[in-house]
C-alpha cells in the first residue's frame, strides 16, 4: 500500500509540475473551456482512475477531505463517499474549523439516507459539541422526530 500511495504522490506531482508551468488565466480558461468535464469531475479524477487516495495530515489536506466530502453530495449518488470523507476528517480534525459542519452535513445525509432514528445519535453529539452551530436547530428537530 505504501507503494502505491508513494506511486500517486509522483503522479500527483508530475501533473502539478505538467500545469504550473502555465499562467493562472491559461489554467482558468482550460478548466472552463467547453467540452471539458466538469470541474468537480476534475477534482475527482485521480480516485476515479484506481489511484489509492493518499493524504498526509496537514491543514490543507484536512481542509481537502472535507471539500471532497461537499463534492461528492453534489453527485446523484454521492451521499455515501460524502459520509466516508466526513468520517475520515472528523476523525482525523475533530477540533478542526471544518468539524461542526461536517458532523452537521453527514447527520443531514445520514437522515435522508436512513431516517431520523440513524440520525438522531448524530444530532445529539451536535448538540453537546456545537450548540449554537448551525445545524443546532436540524439537530433539535432530530431528536423530537418521531
Amino acid at each position: 500500500m505504501l507503494r502505491r500511495c508513494h506511486s500517486t504522490v509522483r503522479w500527483l506531482m508530475r501533473s502539478w509540475s505538467a500545469t504550473s508551468a502555465l499562467p493562472r488565466p491559461s489554467l482558468t480558461s482550460a478548466a472552463t473551456s467547453p467540452g471539458l468535464e466538469h470541474p468537480t469531475a476534475l477534482t475527482r479524477r485521480p480516485v476515479q482512475h484506481d489511484r489509492p487516495v493518499c493524504i498526509v495530515a496537514t491543514p490543507r489536506s484536512l481542509d481537502a477531505i472535507f471539500l471532497l466530502g461537499r463534492v461528492e453530495e453534489l453527485r446523484a449518488q454521492g451521499a455515501a463517499q460524502a459520509i466516508a470523507r466526513y468520517d475520515e476528517y472528523l476523525a482525523q480534525a475533530p477540533a478542526g474549523p471544518y468539524a461542526a459542519e461536517a458532523l452537521g452535513r453527514k447527520m443531514i445525509l445520514i437522515d435522508q439516507r436512513e431516517g431520523p432514528s440513524a440520525a438522531r445519535p448524530l444530532a445529539d453529539e451536535y448538540l453537546q459539541r456545537f450548540p449554537g452551530g448551525s445545524y443546532a436547530g436540524a439537530a433539535r428537530a432530530l431528536q423530537h422526530a418521531p
